[in-house]
């Protein structure tokens, strides 16, 4: 994995996260961006490569470990005190 302070991720892919952090499938993603399934496969790939990651199954892991955080009830992700969704 890279170091957190060498990452710098847009808004979009900060955005990626939350909702991979959420739980939501490819194809819900997809339908949240109004966007093709396999524009949302190059997007998340394009971030597993950024993070130095393998599976998308660890992005929520080092989400959580790197910055971001849910509110009290779950209901908005932040990244680095910056509100996501």
């Amino acid at each position: 994995m890279k170091t957190h302070q060498s990452i710098k991720l847009t808004l979009h892919q900060k955005q990626l996260i939350a909702y991979c952090i959420r739980g939501f499938s490819h194809k819900m993603m997809a339908l949240c961006f109004h966007t093709s399934i396999k524009t949302i496969y190059t997007e998340v790939k394009n971030i597993k490569y950024k993070l130095g990651l393998h599976h998308s199954a660890q992005i929520p892991g080092y989400a959580l470990t790197h910055g971001f955080t849910f509110d009290f009830e779950g209901q908005h992700v932040y990244y680095e005190e910056e509100l996501i969704m």
